[in-house]
């Protein structure tokens, strides 16, 4: 017997038809009855209660055999015509074997004599309450069952995406609704009048139709797309997903099917747009080359020209950057070829210090127009030669550059930074960055500007200019050179733009070397108002060198500095007091300035007699 079952709670679940004819017994075994069903239907004989019968819901029938009007055997007979497996208990003073067989021949197997003893009523009542029971407990069951069938199906129903249960034996358990919606059925018996299973839709795998246990081979092969025919001969696309679900489960495997027809047909668009994209491109490159030649043309005339000085400084400023410009609209075509895979990367042997500041270099006239300090610091410890694509390394930092000047305000910073990360016997790791202070990049905006003709606000492009393709560009080559474009930016602070590039070197030969000697001398530097910036560079760069120094601001500090061999000027304002006890030790002077440009002819006239200016 069942842990869970009560006999007493069972029993008042339950509604018990009672059949008797004689009032007085009735109602006296009613009392008893009462104390232990839930309901009771009372009947005088056996039309009566037949009639509840099939009126009330009734799950036990205790019958008297002799009534008027219709008896007990015949009651019983008729129920059991309608629900055979009620139980049905047949109360009687009589005991003999044609009774009994008539009993059993209509399906009676409970019987018990007059006057009714409880024990052995409650004996019957045990037996018939557990069958009860376990018929209730199956039928909560299979209503759970039927209702997470529904609940299964309703889900599935709802979903785009085909979904199909069948069994090593290809007996489809269950198909939703997407799937006759898609193909074409009008329901499963159709589609399985013409195939087996859904492995006989599959275009690209004919070998599958007939193939046992094809479910497996999926499996297997790891096929995860699949093109299929419908009922009336059209090809779609799927993306497949193959369960083989737990052996405790009805089903041996579930299969999934996502369409994405239109997703392959947008890529076939998408394709074909990319070349016309790039058709564009070339006919565009090609008009723009023509009036850039011209330029560069006449820069070259004018150098040969009487100019001054300031004026040929322009004039190259003027060729530089025409033909930079030039090899970015070149460039220009190699996002279609980068898009295409037919881009190929150089592995040639450069200066690194000259390819990188003749980059810088080709900005100065441009942040000089906006005030703008452009601070560069290329390590001067660096390997003089290295191996790789010098061209695309000076496109990616002509973009970020030029970005950088772009959106930082009148006297802003912007900071070029090539420093080491690691180094072996023939191979280095560099860092490039470019640094500004210009107007930051809100965070949501920050992965969108990497995105091809994308900015970070629509209104960049009316106030700035720019396609957005320069970004898209970069990344694109830094991936196909191993490595990634990063960010950090902060909206009114200025963005920071750096990755890493790993090199082959010719050894640990540097650009720049010193002896053991030339490093004892010591460095004076000049303090000079708001050069703060420059000052920190220029320490950078001696204590990259090696060499000592020490800050002065006026001639007493000067002449704390034990033996300087060189003074350093970042600033044309100075103590002519300090000037003479530099010539008067024979100390070299040496003038770093970034107003050349604001220098008269005779100012820097003056000035070279004065210093070595850099």
């Amino acid at each position: 017997m069942s842990k869970e079952f009560d006999l007493k709670l069972e029993l008042k679940r339950m509604n018990i038809l009672y059949v008797e004819d004689e009032e007085m017994t009735r109602k006296t075994f009613e009392r008893s009855l009462s104390r232990m069903f839930g309901n009771i239907f009372q009947a005088e004989n056996g039309k009566v209660g037949l009639e509840i019968f099939k009126r009330e819901h009734i799950d036990l029938i205790l019958t008297d055999v002799n009534m008027p009007e219709m008896n007990g055997l015949e009651m019983s007979q008729e129920i059991k015509a309608i629900n055979n497996r009620l139980p049905i208990i047949i109360s009687s003073a009589y005991n003999d074997s044609n009774f009994l067989m008539q009993a059993i021949d209509i399906g009676i197997d409970h019987y018990i004599t007059k006057p009714i003893d409880m024990r052995k009523f409650r004996t019957k009542l045990d037996e018939i309450a557990l069958n009860f029971y376990n018929k209730r407990i199956l039928e909560e069951r299979e209503k759970a069952l039927e209702l997470e069938r529904k609940l299964f199906a309703t889900v599935l129903n709802s979903q785009a995406a085909i979904a199909m249960l069948f069994t090593k034996n290809d007996h489809i358990l269950f198909t939703n609704e997407a799937f006759f919606q898609t193909f074409g059925f009008k329901n499963i018996e159709e589609f399985k009048t013409h195939h087996s299973n859904i492995n006989a839709l599959f275009i690209d795998y004919p070998e599958l139709h007939d193939a046992n246990g094809w479910a497996d081979i999926v499996l297997k092969k790891h096929i995860k797309k699949v093109a299929m025919i419908d009922k009336n001969g059209r090809k779609q696309i799927f993306n497949l997903e193959m369960i083989r679900l737990p052996e405790e489960n009805e089903a041996d495997y579930s299969i999934t099917l996502n369409n994405i027809t239109m997703l392959e047909d947008a890529i076939v668009q998408a394709e074909e747009s990319n070349q016309a994209k790039s058709k564009f491109l070339a006919n565009m490159s090609h008009e723009i080359r023509t009036p850039m030649n011209g330029i560069i043309g006449f820069a070259e005339v004018l150098k040969k020209g009487d100019l001054s000085s300031q004026q040929r400084e322009f004039v190259n400023i003027i060729s530089k950057s025409a033909s930079s410009l030039l090899d970015i609209i070149n460039d220009i075509l190699d996002f279609s070829k980068i898009e295409s895979g037919k881009l190929d990367l150089e592995n040639a042997k450069f200066n690194l210090f000259e390819e990188f500041e003749s980059v810088i270099e080709l900005f100065s006239a441009k942040t000089y127009e906006k005030n703008i300090k452009l601070i560069s610091f290329i390590h001067p410890q660096l390997p003089a030669i290295v191996y790789g694509d010098s061209l695309r390394i000076k496109q990616i930092l002509i973009n970020l550059i030029g970005n950088a000047i772009k959106f930082t305000p009148d006297y802003g910073v912007v900071r070029v930074n090539i420093s080491k990360i690691e180094e072996s016997d023939l191979t280095i790791k560099l860092l490039f960055s470019v640094e500004d202070t210009g107007i930051g990049i809100p965070k949501e905006k920050q992965q969108l500007i990497f995105t091809p003709f994308s900015q970070a606000d629509s209104s960049t492009s009316r106030k700035f200019g720019g396609t957005g393709l320069g970004l898209a560009i970069s990344t694109k080559l830094l991936q196909l050179m191993g490595s990634s474009l990063k960010l950090e930016s902060e909206v009114g602070r200025g963005s920071k733009f750096f990755f890493q590039l790993g090199f082959h070197t010719e050894g640990k030969k540097l650009q720049h070397e010193f002896s053991a000697t030339s490093r004892e001398f010591n460095v004076a530097i000049y303090k000079s108002q708001d050069m703060k910036i420059y000052e920190e560079l220029l320490l950078d760069y001696l204590n990259a060198f090696g060499l000592h120094s020490r800050m002065f601001s006026n001639i007493n500090e000067l002449e704390s500095i034990s033996f300087p061999k060189t003074a350093i000027f970042l600033s044309t304002v100075i103590d002519f007091e300090i000037l003479e006890k530099l010539e008067e030790n024979k100390i070299a002077k040496i003038l770093i300035t970034d107003k050349q440009f604001q220098l008269s002819e005779n100012e820097k006239s003056i000035l070279m007699k004065l210093f070595i200016i850099l």
